[in-house]
């Protein structure tokens, strides 16, 4: 941990996350009987079902396909709905009732796609961004407006969505690809993790034009990564930040420290370089006050954003390869759960009580 890093103190929380997550485990996972796309899997959301026994899981890949398909209690798959578009499927996240969005790359030609889907073959909205690939996308906590923060080849973009469209609200120019972003705690203040490395922080209700990017919170060289900052979570006033280099960070943004912006509460996968290794996938459950973390050791780790310490670590399948997407589930009152993407397949390592 750096000289500047602070130390965190809640060991009786962190046993609490400790407990909370011992029932979670299984040999590698469960895998859940899709319908095959032969493609990987590169995107996973899940959210409540009609009732409490059920659940929906959406699962993008990268030939473009959306499987959409309805869970019961020991995740069997119900109902199923394929859609699909033009490019990697890079994202996906839940608007409202039995609706998810996703966001497509783009092909070669034409640019990105954010699609409002929902149990039909076709989808509700589609909107185009002309020119502009898409690296990520996220929204704001459960309860907050239907929006959701994009990340492109041009900077980061702010969409508000309906059940039935999409439309641009904000636009900021980068520098650098986004190639990651998250909401803070309100739905128009965020963050855009660059391919260079850097983090920005920007607030939609001022025009992106205004926004000086030599000057405000996250301008000081010393809020950044060595190498492209491909995860972000939030939760309250922390942020985690994940690099290519597997480099994992949780930040204070109201600890600003002049023109170096915040420090860093932890670094450096929090204290153990071998915790997080290269090209780590990250998931983030804000009930739950824990990230995860799956890297290509084949192994997934949790910790307590509360403590900063493990609090459980998983084993997969070495000859499945390494995690390309993971989601651990907002649960509500119910026990944390885990889902992530191996190949062509996705795995739940759930809580059974």
């Amino acid at each position: 941990m750096p000289g500047w890093a602070a130390p965190w103190a809640a060991p009786r929380r962190a046993a609490n996350d400790r407990l909370a997550f011992a029932g979670l485990g299984g040999a590698g996972g469960r895998p859940i009987d899709l319908p095959s796309t032969y493609s990987i899997v590169t995107a996973l959301c899940v959210f409540g079902g009609r009732d409490a026994a059920h659940r929906c899981l959406a699962a993008g890949h990268r030939n473009g396909s959306l499987v959409l398909v309805e869970l019961d209690a020991a995740d069997g798959v119900g109902r199923t709905t394929v859609l699909s578009a033009d490019g990697e499927i890079t994202a996906v996240h839940h608007i409202a009732d039995d609706r998810p969005y996703f966001a497509s790359m783009g092909g070669s030609g034409p640019g990105g796609t954010l699609t409002v889907a929902g149990w039909g073959e076709q989808p509700l909205a589609v909107h185009a961004l002309a020119g502009e690939s898409i690296f990520a996308a996220s929204r704001p906590a459960p309860g907050q407006p239907h929006r959701c923060c994009v990340g492109t080849t041009t900077g980061i973009r702010v969409a508000d969505l309906s059940a039935d469209a999409a439309w641009s609200a904000f636009h900021l120019r980068t520098q650098s690809d986004i190639v990651s972003t998250a909401f803070a705690q309100a739905p128009s203040v965020g963050y855009g993790g660059g391919r260079d490395g850097r983090i920005r922080l920007f607030d939609a209700r001022v025009a992106g034009a205004r926004h000086q990017p030599d000057r405000g919170l996250f301008a000081g060289a010393g809020c950044r990564h060595a190498s492209a900052v491909h995860g972000l979570g939030a939760e309250d006033w922390l942020l985690a930040s994940a690099s290519m280099d597997g480099q994992i960070r949780i930040w204070d943004i109201r600890m600003a420290a002049g023109q170096r912006g915040p420090a860093a509460l932890c670094a450096t996968s929090f204290g153990d370089p071998s915790a997080a290794p290269a090209a780590c996938r990250l998931g983030f459950d804000v009930r739950h006050g824990t990230v995860a973390a799956a890297g290509s050791d084949n192994q997934v780790r949790v910790w307590s954003l509360h403590s900063g310490q493990l609090v459980r670590c998983l084993p997969l399948a070495a000859t499945t390869g390494s995690c390309t997407a993971l989601v651990l589930p907002h649960a509500g009152d119910g026990p944390p759960a885990l889902y992530l993407g191996q190949s062509d397949t996705v795995l739940a390592f759930r809580c059974d009580a």
